[in-house]
């Protein structure tokens, strides 16, 4: 493989990458390696197909009406060769090096950051980065299109996406994983409106919340009316504050932030009171002292809300992770009938369920 052949500079393997779009140039080099050799054995199939016009859109008729195939292997690249899995893993540990050289020299790019925050791991980082890719450069839309033998399927599918970044000589089914329910992916970064029957079929389309985080437009802007967010650099009246609960609540966030607290730990406090007894307005001061933010949610109103409670949890919590913030949990103390009861365990059960995530303070005021 040289270096000009996918617009790559070797040079550079110990630079960190400048910015995003540095990172993101580079990504797509490896992205039209992998979709080469996708159409050269998998779904482009023809006596005259050129390849390397393919990767540049210049598509011709006779392209246009060959057949394509739908085959899914059982085992990723069982048809590539032994000098082709050296180029992907050549240019895929280039892009790896200098993906850690950026992290080590503290590099505050917002794809890091949210591979970080969500913890995510190669796979599902290469997943979050072709989204990112299709929504940047719309050539990648019509290459898609073919692909998937599809002209309305612009988007990658999660098995395209399985057959693109998995590893060669592994087997497609160990990769569902990431495309279930339960995956960081489909909790907060994609966007699940129209969701597939199966989970080969998942599109890969970026949340619009993500999407605005990773182009810089985080406003903060929260659009549901259960949620607001508190600023740790909002005033607060000059009041008198109970000492005792005060210090109760500090207590807790400070324990939260020692070098000895696990970091991956998340604790909910429940606090107690009678109406007006400065429950919300304790968590306020304890939260700026510690300069930190904090999302209070509406329980009553969240619960009202005619969208399934998993989303609306998903949507706080993601909303949590990506600002940093502490999440407080008010209102519970109006829900009074077993209905609302029940929603109150649900949404109990869905924080627990979301603990690892969120690696923070959760108050729940009662």
């Amino acid at each position: 493989m040289n270096d000009t052949e996918w617009n790559i500079s070797v040079e550079k393997i110990d630079q960190p990458y400048a910015d995003q779009w540095e990172l993101m140039s580079d990504f797509m080099s490896l992205l039209d390696m992998r979709l080469y050799y996708m159409y050269k054995y998998h779904m482009w199939v023809g006596p005259e197909n050129n390849l390397q016009n393919m990767i540049g859109l210049a598509v011709s008729r006779i392209e246009f009406e060959m057949n394509l195939t739908k085959a899914i292997d059982s085992v990723v690249g069982s048809n590539l060769k032994n000098e082709e899995i050296a180029d992907i893993e050549m240019l895929n540990n280039y892009f790896l090096h200098r993906l850690e050289s950026t992290k080590e020299q503290g590099g505050a790019l917002k794809v890091l950051q949210l591979m970080s925050k969500f913890s995510l791991d190669d796979f599902s980082g290469n997943c979050l980065l072709l989204a990112f890719a299709v929504q940047l450069d719309k050539k990648y839309e019509k290459l898609f299109a073919y692909l998937q033998d599809d002209i309305t399927k612009k988007l990658p599918t999660a098995e395209t996406a399985i057959k693109l970044f998995a590893i060669p000589g592994e087997v497609i089914a160990d990769y569902f994983c990431y495309f279930t329910s339960n995956s960081p992916l489909v909790k907060f970064l994609l966007d699940m409106d129209g969701e597939a029957d199966t989970i080969f079929g998942i599109k890969l389309r970026l949340r619009e919340r993500i999407m605005d985080y990773l182009l810089g437009n985080d406003d903060d802007s929260l659009g549901q009316g259960y949620v607001e967010l508190f600023d740790e650099n909002q005033e607060l009246h000059d009041v008198y504050v109970k000492d005792f609960p005060f210090r109760i609540i500090t207590s807790v966030t400070d324990a939260s932030n020692t070098e000895n607290a696990h970091k991956d730990e998340t604790v909910l406090v429940f606090i107690t009171g009678r109406k007006g007894s400065g429950r919300t307005f304790h968590v306020k001061h304890a939260v700026r002292r510690k300069k930190r933010r904090c999302l209070f949610i509406n329980a009553k109103a969240l619960l009202e809300s005619h969208r399934a409670i998993e989303e609306k949890i998903n949507e706080v919590i993601c909303e949590s992770i990506l600002s940093n913030g502490y999440l407080c949990f008010t209102g519970f103390e109006v829900l009074l009938d077993e209905e609302q009861k029940k929603s109150y365990s649900a949404l109990l059960s869905a924080l627990i369920e979301n603990a690892p995530y969120l690696k923070g303070l959760i108050f729940i005021t009662s």
